[in-house]
């Protein structure tokens, strides 16, 4: 995925992405897809439930809860709302 949206928020992270017609077929409406953020960790893949945008069909969601280490890590490193590549399969 080329370019993500990452919204902050409070509690985590809210990670938007627009997906392939391929991508949409294969995975549907939801299910899980592991990631990977290689500004955070190029070799830390981790599994998140996919879920599709209420009015944006080819849009996928991702919510990351600040619970742990890397996901405390994500939300240091994101600030403020921006676009970042990311890793998916």
């Amino acid at each position: 995925i080329e370019t993500s949206i990452f919204q902050v928020l409070p509690s985590g992270v809210l990670m938007s992405m627009d997906v392939s017609q391929n991508f949409q077929n294969r995975m549907g409406k939801g299910g899980f897809a592991y990631v990977c953020l290689p500004w955070v960790n190029k070799s830390q893949w981790h599994a998140f439930s996919l879920f599709e945008h209420p009015t944006i069909a080819n849009r996928r969601e991702v919510f990351m809860l600040k619970s742990g280490d890397w996901t405390e890590r994500v939300h240091r490193a994101l600030q403020r709302d921006t676009a970042r590549p990311i890793w998916i399969q």
